[in-house]
């Protein structure tokens, strides 16, 4: 019977929620079921505890989250116990009847923008909110500043950050310290404010920014999670959006986004120069 059929059908029907997660490369598949299903070769486990909150559509996106809750323990959940992946974790949630798991109906989709946790019930509860979100919201406008409001290593900017990223060991990881073996000559504060980037499994990566750097000690701004002694790191170089450090550590001057002569008075001050 097709999916519609069974809808409709007052005895026949048996559906099944379906939850994907993914991050980065890493998919995580359940099912709201008491056994765990294949569909198209892939395995989604039994979860009989999972479940998810009303989906509503209003005018509004933002406030149409969708909370699904789960085991406490659950491994999407755990991915923010300490420090939230700097990934975006995105969420598919299916519906499948028994009678005919070739037909599958998506019924929503967004990522995850928080997780709570409840002891006295075991349980987590992840809040999504819906994909369009992100496309609606207003950007951020270029002001007349002195600073670069540029991304470094953007666009706009222009600059191969992989020409400045360093590739090290890890030597030692101290809660927000991290030695490494060695900085090949760049001198302290070269990466402050830039970020580490390392990869946990095979297509799950993790980024931390770089709060300072003195020699080869860097010390992080969030607990590297996963992050092990003998591990190689990429180091990217700190930029403070100055135009001495576009010049001289990233000649990059001609696509210098602030503005170099920005008056130091204010002319519509309370001292007019006028």
């Amino acid at each position: 019977m097709s999916f519609d059929a069974l809808e409709k059908s007052r005895f026949d029907g048996n559906k099944v929620f379906l939850y994907t997660w993914t991050r980065g490369a890493k998919v995580y598949r359940f099912a709201a079921a008491d056994q765990d299903m294949v569909l198209d070769f892939q395995r989604y486990l039994a979860n009989g505890m999972i479940r998810h909150g009303d989906i509503e559509q209003s005018g509004d996106p933002i406030r149409s989250p969708v909370d699904v809750t789960v085991d406490a323990d659950h491994p999407v959940a755990l991915l923010f116990r300490s420090t939230p992946p700097v990934d975006t974790v995105m969420l598919v949630i299916q519906e499948v009847h028994m009678a005919d798991l070739s037909d599958r109906r998506p019924v929503w989709s967004g990522r995850i923008t928080s997780v709570k946790w409840s002891p006295e019930n075991a349980e987590a509860v992840i809040t999504h909110e819906p994909t369009q979100t992100s496309l609606e919201r207003t950007g951020l406008r270029r002001a007349y500043q002195r600073l670069c409001p540029l991304v470094t290593g953007g666009k706009r900017c222009g600059i191969n950050m992989e020409a400045y990223a360093l590739e090290v060991e890890v030597q030692e990881v101290n809660g927000l310290e991290i030695s490494v073996a060695s900085v090949s000559g760049r001198p302290t504060d070269y990466f402050t404010g830039g970020f580490l980037v390392y990869e946990i499994t095979s297509g799950v990566v993790e980024r931390r920014p770089i709060k300072s750097q003195v020699g080869t000690v860097m010390t992080l701004t969030n607990f590297p999670v996963g992050l092990l002694a003998g591990m190689k790191v990429k180091a990217y170089p700190g930029d403070d959006h100055t135009a001495d450090t576009c010049a001289d550590k990233f000649n990059n001057i001609p696509n210098y986004g602030g503005f170099i002569y920005f008056p130091n008075k204010n002319p519509f001050g309370s001292s007019p120069i006028y």
